[in-house]
């Protein structure tokens, strides 16, 4: 079985476990449709932060996690470029209904597209270092292709 099916009977195994369709899991993970239907049929690689998001929710309705692929033994912290090798650079979390991010140290706005992609990101601690705008922590609004 390849990364994608584990991927895609997670998606499906959480689905069930919440009792929920993959619309109401699309949106339950605030993104959108088209984007989830891809990582369920496995077009799409669905990224960390994504399944972490499915743990939280799980967890939070007291539901036993599914079992997770091989591939992805550790998916709560933040990972530059995806290496396992290399220390996290912040972590996600589930916080008041909400996908919240926070970084070790404050990271440079413009190095966000790096890290989620197209995800829609709504920064709530940031500074500003001479003229250069640095991010702290912020919420996940959105998942996007």
């Amino acid at each position: 079985m390849t990364t994608a099916q584990k991927k895609s009977e997670f998606l499906l195994h959480a689905e069930n476990a919440l009792g929920i369709g993959p619309v109401a899991m699309a949106q339950a993970m605030a993104t959108k449709y088209p984007t989830y239907k891809d990582w369920r049929s496995g077009r799409r690689p669905m990224p960390d932060v994504a399944r972490r998001c499915i743990e939280l929710l799980l967890e939070k309705a007291n539901v036993q996690l599914p079992p997770a692929p091989e591939t992805d033994n550790v998916i709560t912290p933040i990972l530059r470029n995806h290496d396992k090798n290399k220390a996290p650079i912040g972590t996600v979390d589930f916080q008041d209904g909400k996908i919240c991010f926070r970084f070790s140290q404050p990271i440079p706005k413009h190095e966000l597209f790096e890290i989620f992609g197209n995800a829609g990101i709504r920064m709530t601690e940031t500074e500003d270092r001479d003229g250069e705008l640095f991010v702290t922590a912020g919420e996940i609004l959105e998942f996007s292709a």
